[in-house]
């Protein structure tokens, strides 16, 4: 190791004066710097960012809803919705004691129900195929930037087959629940969220 250092040394330094301080610094705290630099110093390989502590954690999705506060300006994700069916999801989702909740919104893909948004008009139902491949691709890069495991998060979700039959794809079978699945029309789909409610 000591052979490899000296090296390295004669290398690097004449390279990284040349290159300038930027990348300089950028070389500075590298993985390659970091074993070269001190040979005896064992590094630490952190695990990938997980948002959850727990080793599975529940994900409750609950889709946008047509009904909303026509013409909100700068109103809390979770108020903008008003139609009777996301307000029962929004109530069964809380009592399943998720650890996260989020809206799949048409507009904005994963949304946290706490952001700031406008009204807005755009649903996925008369979506194209590859309108709703495109938004699955955008929804599942957001999953991954808030730390959420596709494999290994549990995930309940409350909505249409528009919204997640390209994400499904991507998700553990096992780790998925989809209680709207075959309840048939949104009365249905009301009546069943009442009952759950009520226990």
């Amino acid at each position: 190791m000591t052979l490899i250092y000296i090296v390295w040394a004669v290398a690097y330094f004449p390279v990284a004066a040349f290159l300038g301080p930027t990348i300089r610094n950028k070389l500075a705290g590298s993985h390659f710097l970091c074993i070269c630099t001190n040979p005896n110093k064992k590094t630490h390989h952190p695990e990938p960012r997980r948002l959850y502590l727990n080793a599975m954690a529940t994900i409750v999705l609950i889709s946008c809803v047509k009904k909303k506060l026509i013409g909100a300006k700068n109103v809390t994700a979770k108020d903008l919705y008003i139609s009777p069916l996301f307000k029962k999801a929004w109530a069964y989702a809380n009592q399943l004691n998720a650890d996260k909740i989020f809206i799949l919104s048409a507009k904005h893909g994963l949304l946290n129900p706490e952001s700031k948004i406008d009204d807005y008009d755009i649903s996925l139902v008369k979506a194209k195929v590859s309108e709703r491949k495109d938004w699955t691709v955008k929804v599942i890069e957001q999953m991954e930037q808030e730390g959420i495991s596709l494999q290994d998060d549990k995930f309940v979700i409350l909505a249409g087959k528009n919204y997640y039959d390209f994400l499904q794809e991507k998700l553990n079978p096992d780790n998925c629940t989809f209680p709207y699945a075959n309840k048939g029309r949104i009365g249905h789909i009301l009546r069943f969220l009442t009952q759950e409610l009520s226990k």
